[in-house]
């Protein structure tokens, strides 16, 4: 019996330490939750605050797309992102360390700088900073946490593009330095003709690449989409592909469905099939003079102030699309392997055919002499969706991209 009765009482102290033990066991999985949930609100909070800033870099970044760039307009749309979005005051200009490095290794500083030294504003860097409120750490005199996330952005040349089927030869493959002005040979702010009549100078070659397919439908789809992707027309500087040139002159196709992306409008109004678009600059047939242009007219500038060829609502911005610059074109009639050295914005200054007869130039003429003329621009605000990749091609579009 003393044996029972002292098994007992040692029973009876061991409950009580047991109770003493899950006490402080539920003490502390009520701690680790609390933890954790507070922890998880932080994450949240850290990831809600790098979309805003990555958001805000990105919409400040689009005033590098103005001509000029504009580094003011930059920290403005950064600011007025974060403010139309719930983040107003919540932007800093300020912070340690830098925003990443540049294309020639330098740190980035925060705010707006020039990344490649070219003088122009290209790169954006700011940093989002808000409070967290903490939930159960408020019992620890905790009542929120600092969030702070960085993000720049930076407008780049693309290298990779959908382009049109009409290809530019370039003049010198070795000329890379676009200091004077000129790269691959090919003069900035100059128009050339890069779909030419049956007089071309190479027989055969009208300047088309059947870059869309073979048949002279696929060649009025291309020019009627606005030669937007469509998974076989996109190339990366560099590339190399076999193709060939289109046998036929297509002049009355080419005309039409020119008329039909760009929502060509008649200078007279009175659905005169043969008249100009107001937009458009005809050029004389050996291709040196813009008829009845003023000294100094540069069309691209000029179409942009009158929204020539602008619609938002279908995607398109301007009289502006890419073409393949190449080494050369495919040999007539047959097909050939050719590269291409680099996708360039052009602005379709015009289109039309020559009427040698009655030496006048024209929209449609039976039998004219069809061409498409564009002028090569330097950083044009181009903005397709499909455009990847980084160039130091001056010639190739604009793209907006996330570097940091």
């Amino acid at each position: 019996m003393r044996l029972l009765r002292a098994l007992l009482a040692r029973h009876r102290r061991q409950r009580g330490q047991v109770l003493v033990m899950v006490a402080g066991g539920m003490v502390a999985i009520l701690g680790f939750v609390a933890l954790s949930t507070d922890v998880g609100l932080y994450l949240r909070d850290l990831r809600d605050a790098q979309n805003d800033a990555d958001a805000a870099a990105l919409a400040g970044a689009q005033a590098f797309m103005l001509k000029p760039p504009d580094g003011a307009t930059a920290v403005q749309l950064a600011e007025e992102w974060a403010t139309n979005n719930g983040a107003g005051g919540q932007v800093v200009w300020t912070g340690d360390g830098n925003c990443g490095t540049t294309p020639s290794g330098g740190p980035i500083p925060w705010g707006v700088s020039d990344s490649n030294g070219d003088g122009d504003p290209d790169t954006i860097c700011l940093r989002i900073e808000r409070s967290a409120s903490a939930m159960f750490a408020r019992v620890l005199g905790i009542d929120s946490f600092p969030v702070k996330r960085r993000a720049a952005a930076r407008a780049v040349h693309a290298d990779t593009g959908a382009v049109c089927p009409w290809a530019l030869r370039t003049e010198d493959p070795s000329d890379t330095d676009p200091s004077d002005g000129t790269y691959l040979g090919v003069q900035m702010g100059k128009i050339y003709a890069v779909k030419v009549g049956a007089n071309a100078s190479e027989q055969g070659n009208f300047g088309i690449l059947r870059l869309y397919g073979p048949g002279k439908d696929d060649y009025k789809a291309a020019i009627a989409s606005g030669c937007s992707a469509n998974g076989y027309n996109v190339f990366t500087e560099g590339d190399s592909i076999v193709t060939e040139s289109e046998p036929g002159n297509v002049g009355h196709p080419t005309m039409d469905k020119l008329a039909e992306y760009f929502g060509y409008e008649l200078s007279d109004g009175n659905g005169d099939a043969q008249g100009f678009g107001w937009c458009d600059v005809p050029m004389d047939w050996d291709e040196t003079a813009m008829i009845g242009a003023p000294t100094g007219y540069n069309p691209a500038e000029q179409g942009a102030q009158a929204g020539c060829g602008t619609d938002a609502a279908n995607g398109r911005s301007g009289r502006y699309m890419l073409i393949p610059v190449v080494d050369k074109y495919p040999p007539p009639g047959s097909s050939g392997t050719v590269q291409i050295l680099a996708i360039a914005n052009v602005y379709v200054v015009g289109w039309g055919e020559w009427d040698q007869a009655k030496d006048t130039y024209d929209r449609k003429v039976p039998g004219g002499q069809a061409r498409v003329y564009v002028q090569f621009i330097e950083e044009a605000p181009f903005k397709p969706k499909d455009l990847t990749g980084v160039s130091d091609n001056p010639l190739a579009p604009l793209r907006i991209m996330l570097i940091r």
